[in-house]
């Protein structure tokens, strides 16, 4: 049974614009795969969506691909970071300030720069059962 993989897919729709980034044409899932996410009979395996990914990681500075450990199936379990070149590049700062933030351990004195340099982490996660498709 192929498997498909909506945690990785949920991402592929912001990478459809085939933007450019550092000189180089972003392939859309289309070109990269040869139909349309979504298109009837048409499955991805686990493989062939991370394979996608690691090229627009190798090719854009707005997306980090993560891998994070193994599923129980011996999959990579990966994390993808989708933002903007200067938000990737100082992603571990972002994060402390999330941290402060979500403990709210913000000194009175720091809440009005660490309101104006802080970015809200969005997490999107995905399950899927072999008989619910629909979302991939």
């Amino acid at each position: 049974m192929r498997a498909a993989v909506t945690t990785h897919l949920i991402i592929l729709p912001f990478l459809a614009i085939g933007h450019s980034t550092a000189g180089q044409e972003l392939p859309s899932p289309r070109a990269h795969f040869g139909h349309a996410m979504g298109e009837d009979g048409k499955l991805l395996t686990s493989a062939e969506t991370l394979r996608y990914l690691d090229r627009i990681d190798a090719r854009s500075d707005r997306i980090l691909v993560r891998r994070v450990g193994k599923t129980t199936e011996g999959r990579d379990f990966v994390v993808v970071e989708v933002s903007s070149e200067e938000n990737l590049a100082r992603r571990e700062a972002l994060m402390a300030l999330a941290r402060k933030v979500h403990t709210g351990r913000v000194p009175k004195e720091e809440q009005g720069r660490v309101a104006a340099d802080a970015r809200a982490p969005v997490l999107i996660n995905c399950n899927l059962h072999s008989t619910e498709i629909a979302s991939s």
